[in-house]
Formats: structure tokens, C-alpha cells, sequence
């Protein structure tokens, strides 16, 4: 009992959390650029010289209009690129698990399980391929109001 309880906690919180978007955020006043890190760091979004975090940049994206159907089409491919990534990862340790202690790769079921694992990381590869393209032109769309 304590598990489902913690569980609806759990649940009822984190939703709690990204239901809410802030009307403050959604004030369209510049245009969104990408500065690219360097070789250990990650680049930075930024509006009228001030850094915003990716969670500005994807609600104002979703807020106009003419870049939301793109920015929908971003999160289909963001959340398929999940479900065939953890796909992939759960067949290939269910490929580690059914070979077990054995130090040669002789089961045929977890051979079998090893195909299915590496054959879910190509469609992850063309899913983050479209998603990447999908969210760049959304912020292309949502820069052109500003031209």
C-alpha cells in the first residue's frame, strides 16, 4: 500500500510541476539564439542578452502559433526517440540477463534479444535526426515574427 501511495505522490506532484507554465514566460519580446558551448560545455539560449533555460525557450515556441505545429511534431519525435532508446536498452539487458553467468555468447534466446536490442537503436537514430529538425525549424518559425 505504502508503494502505490508514494507512487500517486510521486505522480500527482511531477504533474503538478510541468501542468503549470508561466504567463510571465510567454511575453513574446525578442528573438531566441543559440550560442554553442565549447568542448565540455553545453550552449546557452539567449533572448534580448539575457540566458534562459530551455523550458522558457519550449513554452514560448508552444505559445505562438505558427511555431507550435512544428514544436508538436518535435515533441512526437522527442518522445518516440525515448520509447525506442529504452526499448533498446531493456532488450539488451534482457540479452545480458538471459546469457548469465556464462562467459560465451551461446544462448540462442539471448542472441535473439541482442538483435531486437541493436535493431531498436536505428530507428532512434532517424527518430533524434527528425526531432532535431523539427525543433530547429519551429525556432526558425518563431524568429521570423522579429524580422
Amino acid at each position: 500500500m505504502k508503494k502505490i501511495l508514494l507512487f500517486l505522490i510521486l505522480v500527482f506532484t511531477t504533474t503538478a510541476n510541468y501542468a503549470q507554465t508561466d504567463s510571465t514566460k510567454s511575453s513574446r519580446t525578442g528573438m531566441i539564439q543559440y550560442i554553442p558551448g565549447g568542448w565540455f560545455t553545453s550552449g546557452k539560449y539567449v533572448i534580448d542578452g539575457n540566458k534562459v533555460t530551455f523550458r522558457e525557450v519550449n513554452t514560448r515556441l508552444a505559445n505562438y502559433q505558427p511555431s507550435a505545429n512544428e514544436f508538436n511534431e518535435y515533441r512526437k519525435y522527442r518522445n518516440l526517440t525515448y520509447y525506442s532508446g529504452g526499448t533498446s536498452i531493456l532488450f539488451l539487458a534482457a540479452s545480458l540477463i538471459a546469457t548469465g553467468n556464462s562467459s560465451t555468447f551461446k544462448n540462442t534466446s539471448s542472441k535473439v534479444f541482442a538483435g531486437i536490442g541493436v535493431s531498436f537503436l536505428v530507428p532512434e537514430f532517424i527518430f533524434s535526426l527528425k526531432r532535431n529538425k523539427h525543433f530547429r525549424s519551429a525556432g526558425t518559425i518563431y524568429n521570423q515574427q522579429f524580422k
